[in-house]
């Protein structure tokens, strides 16, 4: 069954002047076992989450069934005196998930309070990178959407296999397929010799391994051999592969949207991706890391470069199939659930358009009205919103299968949350164009379309 808290609770480590009082009898009030604790809905198995007390007081539940099964529960200390005051925060997130108190985060013990309520759900996407170092700027108007939400705004809690600015985590891996270690050397002993070295780097937020260097795109060109890096099937990615290396939070122009400490040698230049566009032209795609990450149709005459991939067959970043889709009927809305992605999407039968202000404006109006139940709706961010793209589609490049087929009122732009950052955020956001799936930067005054979404626990139904 779903469980809807009724009321948010303050995310976060708000710390009250308050001490705790048990075996000293706290100032006069005679002590009693009031116990605090409550429930982690949606834990994966693997690393716990981390929960503290205002005083220190740690509970590390961990999930020890199957994804997706029944709750854990957990608690903090054992005996409190009566009319204590408590706050609760997140202090370590699981490795793979992002979670979040929503129910009695914080309040004042006068009984047992076994009701403080914990949601966790996957991040199987890399976020945007889009993030300042100034909390203030982070904070404002043009920023807020996107910079105080996701793995880049909870980098300092993450639970990380390797390293990464912000939200990003990566490994890097010696040419044997060993991991490279802290200082910087790969094992000697292998069938490379000395030329055992980094080669790859190991995305670990979606699984998919990196050749580093790029090279010149050469039709003509093989793949790398099966072995490289103890990885075989090495292949062009896919635009949705390269877009989830960018790092759209970088400012010089000079340099590549990219995480350089894990690709130090990409130039700010495009690179070619698998798929053609779809107008029928014959032109591939392209992922441009000299324009903060914009996926367009190659230009006549471009000079590309390219970077090869291996991985899993069931990346996540593949096209959602549509028996994976839940689709429910709102009356002027659908509410489309990606189970997979763990993301909840509410998609208007006839969307309207916009200006940017108003997009980011428009969950307010929808939380009020709890549409669907659910009162935490907003603007998606770039990577979030690009995840809808079909590129075997076009007019629209969404399934059919879960949108309809009416192409009329999808064939177009649609804001995201991510600003672009000339100016501070202040001039332009990110768009997702439908009609093909081209990611682009668009001026904050125009107009465009707009869905949200939310986060989803795993065994959350409507």
């Amino acid at each position: 069954m779903t469980r809807n808290p009724s009321s948010l609770a303050a995310f976060g480590a708000a710390l009250i002047g308050a001490a705790m009082l048990a075996a000293c009898g706290g100032g006069g009030s005679s002590s009693k076992p009031i116990t605090l604790g409550g429930e982690v809905y949606g834990l994966a198995p693997g690393s716990p989450l981390e929960l503290r007390l205002q005083d220190g007081t740690v509970s590390t539940p961990r999930q020890t069934g199957a994804y997706g099964s029944s709750p854990v529960a957990f608690s903090i200390g054992s005996t409190f005196a009566a009319a204590t005051p408590y706050t609760v925060s997140i202090v370590r997130q699981p490795q793979g998930q992002l979670c979040r108190i929503v129910r009695n985060a914080s309040g004042v013990l006068t009984a047992a309070q076994r009701d403080v309520a914990v949601e966790c759900h996957r991040t199987l996407l890399n976020d945007t990178g889009i993030r300042s170092s100034d909390p203030t700027l982070n904070a404002s108007s043009a920023m807020q959407p996107d910079a105080t939400i996701g793995r880049d705004a909870q980098a300092d809690l993450l639970t990380k296999i390797g390293a990464g600015v912000l939200g990003f985590d990566f490994t890097r891996l010696c040419t044997s397929g060993d991991t490279v270690n802290g200082s910087g050397a790969c094992p000697t002993n292998t069938a490379f010799g000395p030329s055992n070295a980094w080669t790859c780097t190991r995305d670990n937020v979606t699984g998919l391994v990196w050749l580093e260097a790029s090279s010149s795109y050469d039709p003509a060109a093989t793949a790398p051999a099966d072995g490289l890096c103890g990885r075989a099937g090495w292949r062009m990615p896919k635009v949705r592969e390269l877009l989830s290396l960018v790092h759209a939070g970088r400012t010089d122009p000079a340099e590549a949207a990219i995480d350089l400490d894990a690709f130090p040698n990409t130039a700010a230049q495009a690179f070619r991706a698998a798929e053609v566009y779809g107008d029928g032209d014959g032109m591939p795609w392209v992922v441009h890391f000299g324009q903060r990450g914009a996926a367009v149709k190659q230009a006549q005459g471009a000079v590309l470069l390219q970077r090869w991939v291996a991985g899993a067959a069931a990346s996540p970043l593949a096209d959602t199939a549509a028996q994976d889709h839940l689709r429910d009927d709102l009356g002027n809305h659908w509410v489309v659930t990606d189970k997979p992605r763990e993301l909840m999407w509410l998609v208007p039968k006839a969307p309207a358009a916009m200006d940017w202000v108003a997009a980011v404006a428009a969950a307010a109006a929808v939380n009020a009205a709890r549409a669907g139940g659910h009162a935490d709706w907003r603007l998606p961010n770039r990577a979030e919103l690009e995840s809808l793209v079909k590129r075997g589609a076009s007019r629209p490049a969404l399934d059919p299968a879960v949108y309809g087929t009416d192409a009329s009122g999808f064939s177009q732009m649609f804001w995201t949350a991510s600003p672009g950052l000339a100016n501070q955020g202040r001039d332009a956001a990110w768009v997702v164009d439908f009609g093909f799936g081209d990611v682009s930067l668009a001026p904050k005054a125009g107009l465009a379309k707009v869905l949200l979404v939310r986060n989803k626990i795993v065994d959350a139904t409507l």
